[in-house]
């Protein structure tokens, strides 16, 4: 799988989206990698989808450690949606079609973060500002919002609090606590 790494955000161009399998094999490189904070998969030009994508593969997908974006266009089919489900922030264009939907009611449906009429370049500016954030971070952030949804409010809140301790350990917070103090921009390194 060939990806592109720019400002931390690893840019995954599809023209077809492969098996749910081959795709997350090949997707623990792209998220192994050092330089990539988040994932970028552009999926303005996919012409065909292959496989079973279901809840389990949606499942898997949201167990990325890395925050992940889609962009898309077109008009696509109900195998999409499973695909899209799978992805922390979904842009799209506002002409798209999803399961016989327009994207604006994905969008008011909440299963859309953001409409543009180039979902590609709104989609890395995105994903360009996740990946400027300490990874760790974001990481935990992302942890705390799916494991939280299912549990009862009470235990996703001390779920969420005892990720926050775990981040107070970190180089990435005192750097951003430095640079809040110094009032520069904070150069976070992953560790």
């Amino acid at each position: 799988l060939a990806y592109e790494l720019r400002d931390r955000v690893a840019i995954v161009r599809l023209r077809t989206i492969p098996e749910p399998g081959t795709w997350f094999q090949e997707l623990d490189v792209i998220l192994d990698d050092d330089g990539a904070w988040c994932l970028l998969v552009d999926a303005t030009a996919v012409t065909e989808l292959h496989g079973a994508w279901d809840d389990q593969a949606i499942g898997t997908a949201l167990e990325w450690r890395k925050p992940s974006v889609l962009a898309f266009a077109g008009d696509r089919d109900h195998r999409f949606d499973a695909f899209h489900d799978g992805f922390d922030i979904t842009v799209a264009s506002p002409q798209a079609k999803l399961n016989g939907l327009d994207a604006v009611s994905w969008r008011q449906a909440g299963k859309i973060f953001a409409l543009a009429e180039d979902p590609f370049t709104e989609a890395l500016r995105l994903a360009t500002v996740v990946a400027s954030r300490a990874p760790h971070a974001t990481q935990l952030a992302k942890e705390a919002i799916w494991r939280g949804m299912e549990m009862p409010l009470q235990q996703a809140l001390r779920f969420e609090t005892d990720l926050t301790l775990l981040l107070q350990t970190t180089k990435d917070r005192a750097e951003g606590v430095a640079a809040f103090i110094e009032k520069r921009q904070p150069n976070f390194t992953g560790s």
